[in-house]
């Protein structure tokens, strides 16, 4: 029996963090997006990366389609199944992160949209940059 599995699972359960996961840390711009997504999803105005999508009223139907939106806006390949392994967003963003085969194009993806984000709240002109720019980082994922 692996009772370290046990323990993570009890911690989830119970809507703990554990000692590799701190809740005061702000999250990332991969994890941001995670969580925006699962907040879509799952018709809620916000969603912490730290929160567990099935504690806050996810199942396997609602699952499946966080795991077709991400990995239709990620271009990467996602499962309920990786839902339910990685069922916190900063666990699913960490998991997408260090993918061997995706993690560096995502990450930046990432990045890209919350810089994006970031200079919209700034500067509401030159919107045909942003767009320029919103096309390249589609183009870096194979969209364009």
């Amino acid at each position: 029996m692996d009772r370290l599995a046990l323990t993570e699972q009890a911690r989830r359960t119970a809507g703990q963090t554990g000692p590799e996961d701190p809740d005061d840390t702000p999250p990332g711009p991969l994890e941001a997006l995670v969580a925006a997504v699962c907040a879509e999803v799952l018709e809620r105005p916000e969603v912490g990366v730290q929160d567990d999508f099935f504690l806050l009223g996810g199942d396997s139907l609602t699952g499946t389609r966080f795991a077709a939106r991400l990995g239709s806006l990620l271009d990467v390949p996602l499962s309920v199944r990786d839902i339910f392994d990685l069922p916190t967003c900063a666990q699913l963003a960490k998991g997408l992160a260090t993918d061997p085969e995706h993690g560096a194009r995502v990450v930046a993806f990432a990045e890209t949209v919350a810089r994006m984000a970031t200079e919209d709240e700034g500067d509401e002109g030159n919107e045909g940059d942003r767009e320029d720019e919103a096309a390249g980082a589609g183009e870096e994922l194979g969209a364009g």
